[in-house]
């Protein structure tokens, strides 16, 4: 408001916009997302942290190898579980050619799953490129390999996900999913085992945010997906890595 008697000139106030269905969500622990979203991410927060000098320069303003996540819920057919997220700076992929590896292990208790078909997807979640409620999904390797309930899975996943067309504004850059590799196992000495990789998407996705709008963080939601059977326990997603080249 302008008050004349003590020269004050009045400013226009300043609100921050509602969350709208092209913002990111909220993330929660242990909280399984529905089949055509939402997706809700998984955070790898910890209550302490500590300089420790390292061998290698780190991602700006990323980990480059993070703890275990917390387990997911039991997944069924067609349901996304998010295992992991990841926090990615504005603007650090905002560059063509600009490169992402991101490689992690995944584990099972005793009781596994029963699915045929088996994909880690790799999700860009930024506001403005979300639609309706839902990150973009870049793609990500998949297997067809027939699991059983009576042992425990272990996953072995790499993907890399690369900048195409860079851009400031909040819809204009462009994904690929390159190179990826997916094995999955059971058991020492079990049949049925599968491994799928080197991986190529076929196209890019564009619509992608990589600047960073509206004071939210970017984030890669590391995805389990598969589409029969179904799971007794939850996934475990353990020695995540993630390099910028």
């Amino acid at each position: 408001m302008t008050n004349a008697t003590y020269g004050q000139t009045g400013q226009n106030a300043t609100f921050t916009s509602y969350p709208v269905n092209t913002s990111p969500l909220a993330m929660l622990e242990t909280v399984a997302s529905t089949a055509g979203g939402p997706y809700v991410g998984n955070p790898g927060g910890r209550t302490t942290y500590g300089y420790v000098p390292s061998s290698h320069p780190a991602p700006s303003g990323m980990l480059s190898s993070y703890p275990a996540y917390t387990i997911t819920a039991a997944a069924t057919s067609t349901v996304p579980e998010v295992l992991g997220s990841i926090s990615v700076p504005s603007s650090l992929l905002n560059y063509p050619q600009k490169t992402v590896r991101i490689c992690g292990d995944a584990t099972e208790a005793t009781g596994g799953s029963t699915s045929t078909i088996t994909q880690f997807q790799l999700l860009w979640d930024a506001p403005g490129s979300n639609v309706a409620d839902l990150p973009l999904v870049i793609g990500g390797p998949q297997v067809t390999s027939t699991l059983i309930t009576s042992n425990a899975d272990f996953w072995h996943f790499c993907q890399d996900l690369t900048t195409t067309v860079a851009s400031a504004s909040a819809t204009g850059a462009t994904l690929q999913a390159t190179d990826g590799i997916l094995s999955e196992s059971y058991g020492a000495g079990v049949a049925g085992v599968g491994s799928t990789g080197p991986t190529l998407s076929p196209a890019a996705v564009g619509s992608a945010n990589l600047a960073g709008t509206a004071g939210y963080t970017n984030r890669i939601h590391v995805v389990y997906l598969h589409t029969t059977g179904t799971d007794a326990h939850g996934v475990t997603l353990g020695n995540l890595t993630v390099q910028i080249f």
